[in-house]
């Protein structure tokens, strides 16, 4: 810019740093109906971004009589930079609101008193007031026309809407058969559930009823059964015209069963007439002459009949003590084997090894946690030297924890300094700046002089101008 006539003109342009902004803060207002949200640039703390938004309110769990709720401000922002923000608030419990309701006693029910809530229908009971109790008259009986129903009844005389009533089916005896000459008697009677109600009973006669005859067909005598001439008799009475024939007795037939390894042999004797069968004449079995025992390498064994080979058995080896093989050892399996004492088979089984580990209830550190990487923990057997763990468990990294500046070189008024953040535990550097050169009071009146000696060197060149022009 020339100072004269403030003519000017740029040039040396050198590229914009362009902003750095800092971690953006939110500050809720104290009925958190509005949020500032702020970043502030870290080239230049004159440079300012913030949003002011209000927010919104909403009942994420509504408060009932018991519980408290939850309610949520929420802000969302224009500028992109700035997150979402909620802010979550205890709603309190409303407590019960009950209204109440008197229920007088009756002869079976007690009396009360029912508190309900108006808003959540809880409810409960008290003040209760003993029923007051039935005073039943004398019961009445009804019987039906054909005597197989009774109802009985009684009313009470503090309420006659209160009956009790019962209607049961009776039951019938006979308590003297009728015969053929002679007439009987019948009962009909009813017991009731209720004990306030008596049995009851009724009579009634059987009329005589003469003689019912019956008539039978003829019946061939059998080898054991007797047959009869054809006859009548009274089906009530003991009256008859039977004539019995006897039986003709059986006319048997015989036939000898040889005896084999497991069944003995007999005779059998069968009627030609009826098929009527019995035994006798028994003759005891071979039984079984069984060879040796040979394994089905299995754990059973088979030994076969040398009379029938179809009849042999199986069974399990019959199996002696174990005897060690291979001793156990502390972090190997052993061996041991027993052998049948019939055929010979042997079984083996693995011993498990000696070692049992035991466990430290300690936690023990396998790695340590740092600043940005996770450690682990475990729980470690601690017999013979194991080397074996459990519950093995992630320790969180600690996170950086950040120092303040440091200066690494200081500025002078030739040369820029440098500084930077560290995490006070690892050390590892967290943000580096420039500080700007110093200006000292020689540098500007250097600069004063130079102003001084160009401002005279442009009169001199004007005033030699201004004379070249005259002279032409």
């Amino acid at each position: 810019t020339c100072t004269r006539c403030n003519d000017t003109y740029q040039d040396s342009y050198v590229d914009a740093l362009g902003h750095k902004y800092s971690t953006p803060t939110y500050e809720w207002s104290t009925d958190h109906k509005t949020v500032v949200a702020t970043r502030v640039c870290e080239n230049d703390n004159s440079h300012i971004e913030t949003e002011t938004v209000s927010s919104t309110y909403e009942v994420i769990k509504e408060a009932t009589c018991e519980d408290t709720g939850l309610g949520r401000y929420t802000v969302s922002f224009t500028n992109s930079a700035f997150e979402t923000q909620t802010y979550d608030e205890v709603i309190e419990k409303l407590g019960h609101a009950y209204e109440s309701i008197t229920t007088e006693p009756t002869c079976e029910d007690e009396g009360y008193t029912t508190h309900t809530c108006t808003r959540c229908n809880d409810t409960y009971q008290d003040s209760y007031v003993d029923a007051l109790g039935h005073k039943y008259s004398t019961p009445t009986y009804e019987w039906s026309t054909d005597h197989k129903t009774v109802v009985a009844t009684r009313v009470c005389e503090n309420d006659n809407s209160h009956i009790e009533t019962e209607t049961v089916s009776s039951t019938y005896e006979v308590i003297k058969e009728a015969t053929c000459e002679d007439a009987g008697l019948g009962r009909y009677t009813v017991s009731f559930t209720n004990s306030a109600f008596e049995t009851q009973t009724y009579d009634e006669v059987i009329e005589k009823l003469g003689h019912d005859l019956e008539h039978h067909e003829s019946l061939d005598a059998t080898c054991e059964e007797h047959g009869w001439k054809e006859y009548d008799t009274c089906t009530r009475c003991n009256y008859t015209t039977y004539e019995e024939i006897k039986a003709l007795g059986h006319a048997y037939e015989s036939i000898t069963t040889e005896p084999t390894c497991e069944a003995e042999g007999y005779t059998t004797h069968t009627c030609s007439r009826c098929n009527d069968t019995y035994q006798d004449s028994y003759v005891d079995a071979f039984g079984h002459d069984y060879n040796n025992w040979v394994s089905n390498n299995d754990g059973t064994h088979t030994h076969t009949c040398n009379n029938d080979s179809k009849h042999y058995e199986t069974k399990s080896c019959n199996y002696g003590e174990w005897i060690v093989v291979i001793e156990a050892e502390a972090f190997k399996e052993g061996l041991e084997k027993h052998i049948c004492q019939d055929c010979g088979y042997e079984e083996t089984r693995t011993i498990p090894q000696t070692h049992v580990h035991e466990y430290s209830n300690e936690w023990t550190i396998d790695k340590e946690a740092t600043c940005t990487e996770n450690g682990v923990k475990s729980h470690n057997c601690t017999k013979d030297n194991c080397s074996s763990i459990k519950d093995e468990t992630i320790i969180m990294a600690t996170g950086h924890k950040e120092s303040e500046w440091i200066v690494d070189v200081e500025a002078t008024t030739e040369k820029e300094g440098h500084k930077h953040t560290e995490c006070n535990e690892c050390h590892e550097v967290i943000k580096e700046e420039v500080i700007k050169k110093l200006q000292s009071n020689s540098t500007s009146n250097c600069n004063l002089i130079t102003i001084i000696q160009l401002f005279n060197l442009v009169s001199i060149f004007m005033m030699i101008a201004i004379v070249f022009r005259k002279r032409r």
